[in-house]
Order: C-alpha cells, then structure tokens, then sequence
C-alpha cells in the first residue's frame, strides 16, 4: 500500500544518503574498492526513485561486494521511468466531482470523409459515458470545437463542423471555438477555467496526437493538472517523414506515452477517474 511504499522510500532514501556521506561503519565498507562520487550519485538517485530498490539497500546493509552492488544499481537504473514520478507529481487522477470535463473537437468532422480517425465511434461511446457521468456529478462541462472556415472539414457552420450528437452540448454548458491545436491559445477557456475556480482537468476527443496532446501541454504548463482518458481519444494513421507510414495505433500510443511522462496522468478509460 501507499503508506508501506513511502516509508520504504523514506528508509532507502536514509540509507543512499549514508552510502553518498560515507557514515557507514568501517567494516560495512568495501574492504577492496571506495564507492566515486558518481556511482554514489547514481545510487542514491536509484534509491530515491524506485521502491523496488529494496535489494540495492539490503546489498548495502549486507557489504555484498562493490562490483555486484554497481552491477546491480545499473540494471535499477536502466528500468524506464516516468519524469512524473522522479518530480513527484501526482500519478492518480482527481475525482471527477472535482475537476472540469474538457471535451475536445468531438466533432463530424472525424466520422466521416477525408479525416475519419480510427476507433472513433468506441471513443465516441467512450466521451458519452464520461459525459453522463459529469451531467450526475455537477461536474463544469466545457465544449471545445474547432474553426478552420467556410469549405474545410471544420467548418462550424455546416453540418460537417458540429459537435457529434452522442456528446452534444446541452443548455448551460459552455462551448468554446478554437482556431489552433491548443484550447488555451486564442481563447477564454482559462479565464472559464479560473471562474469556476478548478485547477484539475480531464480531458477526451480528438486528434490524439494534436489537439489532445497540445491542448494537455497547454493545461500543464498553465499550472492545471489534466488527466486524459485513452479510451475517450482516437488517431489517424500519417506519414512518416522517413519513410513509409505511421500506423494509428502506434501513433495514439506514443502520443499518450509522451504525455504521460510529464505531462498528464493517462489512464485507460473513464471508469478509472474517481467519482
């Protein structure tokens, strides 16, 4: 649990910090080898950052030999880790009662014709459970929609632009238009945002890739702590500038991973978002 999670970091945390300082009794010491100042960095980052590190501690308590603790660090060191975790920003989202529903570019635009996304109806079923949650829960529900003008696929003046009917805005709710990927550049929604004093978002809609990932970077670098929900986004297949193409899948999934590590806490679908 959290509680036996933080007091084993609290332990290895004292325990690297005795390793760096050199404070261990004499015989604790490696009788052939001194730890150098960036091993003993490397250990306590190591130590500071995974749980798991536990066995790193033990080597350290049982004077097990300097090769093998290295050896051992290096291979704690090499398990990829999200940036969240090593500035300690939050990895669980907020209660939905709590935040504010952004639903981004939930338009026709993506269900049909030239710009139809992969996935996009289970997404759309996806957005409207969400929807029906927020509705319950009182939570601030905020419509985004996309503007590029007359004759383009978001044109919000024909029908091709409008808000799908599954997530249709209802009376009172707020819509913003858009003109570029980020909700937060050219708009009012941060004035919106600090009005209904909110500082945790949870954002779904499209593209996965473009305006969900801008629109989060956005959110967190206006000091907003959004949460994405997978299941509620879709992509399209794009061409890779290196040769041949980028699959839609590959792309959503990067495109989450790439916000997850600092950016936003990702979870897979709505049901994980506390009521």
């Amino acid at each position: 649990n959290a509680e036996t999670v933080q007091g084993l970091r609290d332990k290895l945390t004292a325990a690297g910090k005795r390793w760096v300082s050199g404070c261990l009794p004499q015989p604790c010491r490696p009788a052939t080898a001194r730890m150098t100042k960036d091993f003993a960095d490397a250990q306590l980052a190591a130590l500071t950052t995974y749980t798991g590190v536990v066995w790193a501690a033990e080597c350290a308590a049982r004077c097990i030999s300097y090769q093998l603790l290295k050896r051992l660090v290096g291979f704690i060191l090499a398990i990829p880790s999200a940036l969240r975790s090593l500035l300690q920003l939050p990895s669980e989202p907020a209660p939905l009662s709590k935040s504010a529903l952004i639903l981004i570019d939930c338009q026709q635009t993506y269900r049909e014709g030239i710009m139809q996304l992969e996935g996009v109806e289970p997404a759309l079923d996806e957005c409207a459970r969400l929807l029906a949650r927020a509705r319950a829960a009182g939570t601030p529900v905020i419509h985004i929609q996309h503007d590029a003008g007359p004759g383009s696929p978001y044109d919000v003046t024909a029908p091709i632009g409008q808000i799908a009917e599954p997530v249709a805005p209802r009376a009172g709710e707020k819509v913003i238009t858009k003109k570029l990927p980020s909700s937060f550049e050219g708009t009012d929604l941060d004035a919106e945002l600090k009005r209904l004093g909110v500082t945790d978002l949870v954002l779904a809609g499209f593209m996965t890739h473009v305006c969900i990932n801008s629109t989060a970077r956005a959110a967190f670098n206006h000091g907003y702590r959004p949460t994405v929900v997978a299941a509620g986004t879709a992509t399209r297949s794009i061409p890779d500038p290196i040769g041949g193409d980028v699959p839609a899948a590959a792309l959503h999934t990067a495109s989450l991973a790439a916000l997850s590590d600092i950016f936003a806490i990702v979870v897979p679908d709505q049901s994980k978002v506390p009521a």
